[in-house]
């Protein structure tokens, strides 16, 4: 195997940890939107009456749903809780 330059091992370290320091914030911004789909697949048109919210807190999965005015509002830790919360 050959050897790592210093060059390419820095430029691939920082490679990674920049992705992995993005991860989560690209997995907030398409959590909703992914679970979103699912509903619309499964409810069609009235997927649209359902509000989701990505909260990434807690340990475990977790869901809460409330509906205020005809508005269903489900927020949850990841995209299966809110799927779930559905």
């Amino acid at each position: 195997m050959p050897a790592l330059s210093r060059r390419t091992f820095l430029s691939t370290s920082i490679a990674t940890a920049t992705t992995l320091g993005l991860a989560p914030a690209l997995h907030a911004a398409t959590a909703p939107s992914a679970a979103q789909a699912v509903l619309k697949r499964f409810l069609g048109r009235d997927a649209a009456r359902i509000r989701l919210s990505l909260d990434p807190s807690g340990a475990l999965p977790w869901y809460a749903t409330t509906t205020t005015g005809g508005q269903v509002t489900i927020r949850g830790n990841s995209p299966v809780a809110l799927t779930h919360g559905a």
